[in-house]
């Protein structure tokens, strides 16, 4: 698997969104692209990520701590819950 240091700026954005849940029709729009373009883009991710799919890439990024986003559920500190009495 790739470092995400692989991926060009457009395909990060993409990526983002991909982890929040968007489909290719709302990401061509957000990023005023097609959804060709788009695709392509997907494509080019999971091959970097050695994945099949949206989900595998998730998964995968999560292993690469691309948590840094608010969107990552695995980057909860564990020492963070039951702080409180």
């Amino acid at each position: 698997m790739q470092q995400l240091g692989q991926f060009t700026a457009q395909q990060l954005r993409v990526l983002d969104m991909i982890c929040r849940g968007l489909q290719n029709k709302h990401i061509a729009y957000e990023l005023d692209i097609s959804v060709t373009t788009v695709k392509v883009h997907v494509s080019e991710i999971l091959r970097k990520l050695g994945v099949r799919s949206r989900t595998e890439a998730i998964i995968a990024l999560s292993k690469l701590d691309f948590g840094k986003h608010d969107h990552s559920p695995v980057t909860a500190s564990p020492s963070s819950h039951g702080a409180e009495s």
